[in-house]
C-alpha cells in the first residue's frame, strides 16, 4: 500500500505562511486605526505596576490547577504519570505558549507520547480531549454570565456559548456507551467514565473562572471600568480566539478581540492593556517554565531513543522469523 501523494508545494507554503498573513493585516488595520503613539500615551497613563503581581500569581497558581485536570485525564487514559510529572511537563512546555498555543499544546503532546509511552493516537487523542475540555469551560462560564449574570452581548453569542457547552456536554454524557474502536483518536470520550469527565469539565470551569476573575483584577489595576460581568461573558470567546493558529506570539486578531470592550473603554487603552497584560503573562510562563524545561526535554529524548530501541527489536525478531 501506498502512502497519500505529497501536498503540491504551494499548499505546503500557503499552510505556513497563512498565519503570518493574518497576524500581519490585523496589526495592520489595527494600528491603523488607533496609532502606536495613542497606544504607548495610554500605557503611560495607566498603573502597570499593580498588574505584575496579579500577572505572575496567575501563571503561577493556575499551573497546579490545570495540571489537576490533565492528570485526571491521563491517569483515567494510560494509568500515569504521577501529578508531579504533569506539573513538570505543563510548566516546561508551557514556555512555548508565549510562541501560540499550538506551539506549547504541541508539545505538550509530544511530551505525552514519549515520556508516557503512549501511541501517537492516544497522545493525539488525549491533547485532541484536554483541548475540547477547555472550550467546554469557555462555553460554560460564558453562558453562566451571559443567561444567569444578564451580561449584554449580542445575540449570536448568547445562542452559540450554551449551544456548544451543550453538544460537548453530551458528547462527555454518550460517550462512554460507544463501542465502536474507531477513529482512536476520540478513545478519550469512549474510555474515561462520565464521572472522570464531567469532574474535568467542572475543573476546567472553576480555572477559566479564576482566569477571568484575575483578568478582570488586572483591568480595574490598570485603571478600567470593564464590567465583572461582560469581562466573564467576552474573555471566554477572545480566549478562544487567542488559542487560534492565527495569532503569533500572542499577536493577531486577538488584539482586535479585546476591542469588544470599547463600548466600556478606548481602543488605545484596550490595546495599551493587553499588550503589557499579555507581556507580564509571557513573563511568568518563563519563569515558572525554566527549571522544568531541561527535564522535560530529556524526558522527550529518553522517550524516543527507548521507542526507536523497540522498533530495533521488533524489526529484529521479524526479520529473524522471516529467516
Amino acid at each position: 500500500m501506498t502512502g497519500a501523494p505529497p501536498r503540491p508545494a504551494w499548499q505546503v507554503w500557503l499552510r505556513r505562511l497563512a498565519p503570518w498573513v493574518m497576524t500581519a493585516a490585523a496589526v495592520f488595520f489595527i494600528l491603523r486605526e488607533y496609532p502606536v503613539d495613542q497606544i504607548v500615551a495610554e500605557m503611560q497613563r495607566g498603573d502597570a505596576l499593580p498588574m505584575v503581581p496579579i500577572g505572575i500569581g496567575l501563571t503561577f497558581s493556575v499551573l497546579a490547577m490545570v495540571a489537576l485536570w490533565d492528570w485526571v485525564v491521563l491517569f483515567g487514559m494510560l494509568g500515569g504519570p504521577r501529578y508531579w510529572d504533569v506539573i513538570r511537563a505543563k510548566g516546561g512546555m508551557g514556555v512555548l505558549l508565549t510562541l501560540g498555543y499550538g506551539f506549547g499544546h504541541g508539545g505538550y503532546g509530544v511530551w505525552i507520547a514519549r515520556a508516557t509511552r503512549a501511541t501517537v493516537a492516544e497522545a493525539i487523542g488525549v491533547t485532541l480531549y484536554i483541548s475540547a475540555s477547555d472550550l467546554c469551560a469557555l462555553c460554560l462560564v460564558a453562558t453562566g454570565m451571559i443567561h444567569l449574570g444578564g451580561a449584554d452581548v449580542p445575540r449570536s453569542l448568547a445562542i452559540a456559548a450554551p449551544s456548544l457547552a451543550g453538544v460537548l456536554v453530551l458528547f462527555t454524557l454518550v460517550g462512554p456507551f460507544q463501542k465502536t474502536q474507531r477513529p482512536r483518536v476520540f478513545a478519550p470520550w469512549r474510555l474515561l467514565s462520565r464521572k472522570r469527565q464531567l469532574a474535568n469539565i467542572a475543573g476546567r470551569t472553576v480555572n477559566i473562572s479564576f482566569i477571568v476573575v484575575m483578568t478582570w483584577l488586572a483591568t480595574r489595576a490598570f485603571g478600567l471600568e470593564i464590567p465583572f460581568d461582560v469581562m466573564s461573558s467576552y474573555l471566554p470567546l477572545i480566549m478562544l480566539v487567542g488559542s487560534l493558529p492565527i495569532n503569533i506570539a500572542g499577536f493577531g486578531p486577538v488584539q482586535g478581540m479585546w476591542l469588544l470592550f470599547e463600548p466600556w473603554a478606548s481602543g488605545p487603552s484596550l490595546l495599551a492593556f493587553q499588550f503589557l497584560w499579555h507581556l507580564v503573562i509571557a513573563s511568568g510562563l518563563v519563569l515558572r517554565g525554566l527549571p522544568f524545561i531541561r527535564r522535560v526535554v530529556t524526558e522527550i529524548a529518553e522517550g524516543k531513543a527507548a521507542a526507536d530501541r523497540a522498533d530495533a527489536q521488533d524489526d529484529a525478531q521479524i526479520v529473524g522469523q522471516d529467516s
